[in-house]
Parts: C-alpha cells; structure tokens; sequence
C-alpha cells in the first residue's frame, strides 16, 4: 500500500496524541501534595513573622551559620537580649518533611552557639528557621545552605 500525504497526517495526529496521553499519565504519578502540613494555618502567622524578620535586621541579623564536617553551628547574635523566654531552631528540608529536625531552645538559655549534628540531615537544599522570644518581643530569621 502506498503512503499519501493524509496517512503521513493522520499517523503524526495519533503519535501526537499519544504523546500527550503519556505526559498525562506521567502528571498523575508525581506527587502533588504540599510540603507543609498546615499550611493554611501558617500563613495566618505571616504578620508575626515578617515583623520577627525585621526585629532581626534591626538587631544585625539573628545568627550565623557555619557548616562543619559532622555538625551545623550556629551562634546566635551577640545583640540578642538574654535570657530567652522560649525559642527553636528548626532544620527544614522543602524535598520531604521526613528529614526536618527541630531544635527547642530552653527558658532561661543564655547559650550562643547550637550544634546540630548532620547525621540525619538531607543533601541538598535546606532553610534554618530561627524563631526567639524574648521580653516579649519575636526574633525570626531563615538561613539557606546546602550540604
């Protein structure tokens, strides 16, 4: 049988369209879902953390981060008022919520330097969330790094 041009066409439509049935069925295996759980719940919260983050800058930012072979450090600001009515250092890794890890800061600590060690911790792309309360004022900074 000899090919025309409406079998060439009719042949690139089906390939076309089975194209697309395939980017279709590959769409629906990729997991969609949010990577924080209450997210809604969150955003409610944004006001709070916005100021926090230029309580931060005001005070020449909230603590820096050094990346060692076996552990995070990070020291928190000298400027910092002291002692801390309560605090956290969480390690948030966007790819699974499986790898976070969350550092409580007791009442009362006047400690500057947290080591965090990084065997749990994910390779890639992660963000410190530092949230502090003292003399009840909120202190918020995020840190990106990457392991």
């Amino acid at each position: 049988m000899k090919l025309n041009f409406g079998h060439y066409v009719l042949i690139a439509y089906i390939l076309g369209a089975g194209f697309i049935l395939f980017l279709v069925t590959l769409s629906f295996q990729i997991d969609f879902q949010m990577s924080e759980d209450d997210y809604y719940s969150k955003e409610t919260k944004m006001n709070k953390l916005i100021e926090g983050r230029k309580r931060s800058e005001n005070i020449g930012g909230l603590a820096q981060l050094k990346v060692g072979e076996d552990q995070l450090e990070i020291k928190l600001s000298d400027s910092l008022p002291r002692p801390f009515q309560e605090g956290a250092i969480k390690v948030y890794c966007p790819s699974s919520s499986h790898n976070d890890y969350k550092h409580q800061i007791a009442i009362g600590d006047t400690n500057r330097l947290i080591q965090i060690p990084m065997v749990g911790l994910k390779r890639g792309v992660n963000i410190i969330k530092v949230e502090i309360e003292t003399k009840q004022l909120f202190y918020y900074e995020e840190l990106n790094f990457t392991l």
